[in-house]
């Protein structure tokens, strides 16, 4: 293999879970208020826009 090839080649990253990520996503809203409730919202959009 060249050294091109090697630079060039993905790194395996490791694969999380949708959960896995929103969990990480919903540690980050630091701009939302801090009740659960607005983050859960937030979050619920979210996904919906994902999806639609």
């Amino acid at each position: 293999m060249s050294d091109t090839a090697k630079e060039t080649a993905p790194e395996k990253q490791q694969e999380k879970s949708i959960t896995e990520l929103f969990e990480e996503l919903k540690k980050d809203l630091d701009f939302l208020p801090d009740d659960d409730a607005v983050r859960e919202g937030y979050l619920f959009a979210y996904k919906y826009f994902l999806v639609c």
